[in-house]
């Protein structure tokens, strides 16, 4: 509504104005609505009720409740961190067990909520966006508590996409009219247009530090951010709570609090913009986050609710920005890790003593066997509840690097399978299946399948083939024959700045060397796998590339990678008699 009525008032304007100018406004009015439509069309004012949501959520039983707080991306390092060097949070805690050892589905929502509701992590075999709305929608196993008869809420479903007899609302619902939703969407949508339409070099005056122009003066500051805004909603949720004698409750809150980007500075106020990606910073938003969460467990305290509800905190995956501390490896696969790592945490009913760590080797997908074992009205289909505190087992996370187009797409690119066998902090533990056949070639470019292969220190494929980011950049295969073999690597080098030289070791053995400088920029070299290797099962090709170079440090462009070789393709062969 709000940009609709702003382009007729442009259109009417442009009628006063000199031709040439009224058709270009013209023109602009008719750019602006047709790219406004669809945004317009899908928000999320025009499927809110019309009442304000909040005393339905607040509602608890007397009759036993549970309660199900999901904060997406809290890794489980920076949340035990945060809690064991906070005496108070930690009391407030009470009766929790915490799970370190917990391996996640994937880096991102996407395929980590379908697997949370029925346990099962994405195999294949159907298109991605099919298995994500066809498994939270049929198999959840909140549908098995509605069953039992909890009545069942679902707060912020992602994609709305909503298990089959479970209530499902908007945390804005909650909080605000529908005409507040409305009058927030249309301050967005004008912000975005006018970054759209904006010169290149006003764009970053338009984005203003992700605050933006209109909202950041006219919106209430409760809901600029979306990490505020679902911690005021807990803190709404403690001071609406009530208590009923109807049947027991499932509350299922899927909050944004300790995503990126980063709000608070250290005494939980708004920062006043987006702060930096750091470490400390995420770890300043997750103590933010659960000390609003304290406030809704003080809430069931006061109401004498406490013990009898069930409670699970988790979040549905780790942080990619963030490089786990439950690791010795280091640089971008210390960060594959802290993805992998997301918080899981359960008060059961009745539970007393202060928070406590509890083993096991936890699987994301293990949360509905935990959610049944907690109340004892179900049975899940996959999982083995953390009570069991399960060991020896192997958990499938299926890694790939995030694009906003793959919630409509039918398959992931990138997407690697890896299997953690074993506590999730440690190298020899993760395992990804890595088929070639001996007289194969893999393209490392974009339309090539090189993601299967590269272990660690590899940027995204692109048109022409793949860069090494960092001193070391490592390979994976599992040939398909275990004859003597060779590799040979079509490959360029980054010789802007210098030479470029990499030790090539294959199973830790030495077994060449890569040198190219602005003379020989690019070149074949192939290498003879150790015979020891060759009857192995697995390959490892390590480069060590000595003293890699960023672009951006360089002055050559925006680039911060630390680039040194760049891989056109790899073929195996059996050697030559």
């Amino acid at each position: 509504m709000v940009i609709a009525g702003g382009a007729v008032l442009v259109f009417i304007a442009s009628l006063r104005l000199e031709k040439m100018l009224a058709v270009f406004l013209m023109l602009l009015t008719a750019g602006i609505i047709f790219q406004s439509w669809p945004t317009l069309s899908a928000s999320k004012w025009l499927t809110l009720p019309d009442e304000v949501q909040t005393a339905k959520i607040a509602e608890f039983s007397d009759k036993g409740n549970a309660l199900i707080v999901l904060m997406d991306t809290m890794a489980s390092d920076v949340f035990e961190e945060v809690v064991t060097n906070d005496a108070a949070l930690s009391k407030a805690l009470d009766g929790f067990i915490f799970y370190p050892d917990t391996v996640g589905a994937s880096p991102t929502t996407f395929l980590a909520m379908p697997t949370i509701h029925s346990g099962q992590p994405y195999r294949g075999g159907i298109p991605t966006a099919q298995f994500f709305s066809e498994t939270v929608r049929n198999h959840s196993v909140l549908t098995k508590v509605a069953d039992a008869g909890y009545r069942s809420i679902l707060v912020n479903p992602i994609q709305n996409v909503c298990p089959a007899k479970v209530e499902c609302v908007l945390a804005d619902a909650a909080m605000r009219s529908k005409r507040s939703v409305a009058r927030s969407e249309g301050l967005g949508i004008l912000d975005a247009m006018l970054f759209r339409l904006a010169p290149l070099g006003l764009k970053n005056a338009a984005y203003n530090d992700g605050e933006w122009i209109l909202q950041s003066q006219l919106e209430d500051k409760r809901f600029i951010q979306p990490a505020m805004k679902h911690n005021y909603f807990l803190q709404d949720l403690a001071t609406a709570m009530t208590v009923s004698p109807g049947a027991p409750t499932l509350k299922f809150l899927h909050l944004m609090n300790t995503h990126p980007p980063y709000v608070f500075d250290k005494g939980c106020n708004y920062a006043g913009r987006q702060q930096d990606r750091t470490r400390e910073n995420f770890s300043i938003q997750v103590k933010c986050s659960l000390d609003s969460f304290v406030k809704l467990l003080e809430a069931l305290k006061a109401h004498n609710l406490y013990d009898q509800t069930a409670i699970v905190l988790l979040a549905d995956h780790g942080n990619y920005g963030i490089e786990s501390t439950r690791t010795s490896i280091e640089g971008s696969r210390a960060k594959v890790v802290g993805a992998a790592n997301p918080t899981f945490a359960i008060k059961p009913l009745g539970s007393k003593g202060g928070f406590r760590t509890a083993g096991g080797e936890i699987y994301i997908g293990d949360f509905g066997a935990t959610l049944c074992d907690l109340l004892k009205v179900c049975s899940a289909d996959s999982g083995i509840s953390a009570l069991k505190e399960p060991y020896g087992r192997t958990r499938l996370f299926n890694y790939y690097r995030w694009k906003n187009e793959f919630w409509r797409a039918s398959t992931i690119a990138g997407l690697t399978p890896y299997e953690v066998r074993g506590p999730v902090g440690k190298k020899e533990n993760w395992v990804k299946d890595a088929p070639i056949r001996v007289g194969q070639t893999i393209d490392f470019s974009e339309k090539g399948t090189s993601t299967v292969y590269a272990w660690t220190g590899w940027s995204q494929p692109e048109a022409w083939g793949t860069w090494s980011d960092g001193p070391l950049a490592s390979l994976i295969m599992n040939p398909d024959k275990r004859v003597p073999s060779r590799i040979t690597l079509q490959l360029q080098g980054f010789v802007d700045p210098g030479p470029v030289r990499a030790s090539v070791v294959i199973n830790e053995k030495p077994v060449g060397e890569i040198v190219l400088d602005r003379t020989k920029p690019s070149g074949e070299f192939t290498f003879n796998v150790p015979n020891e290797a060759s009857a192995d099962s697995t390959i490892k090709l390590d480069l060590l590339i000595a003293d890699p170079k960023s672009p951006k440090e360089l002055g050559l462009s925006r680039d911060d990678r630390y680039l040194g070789i760049g891989l056109y393709s790899l073929k195996i062969e059996a050697q030559e008699p």
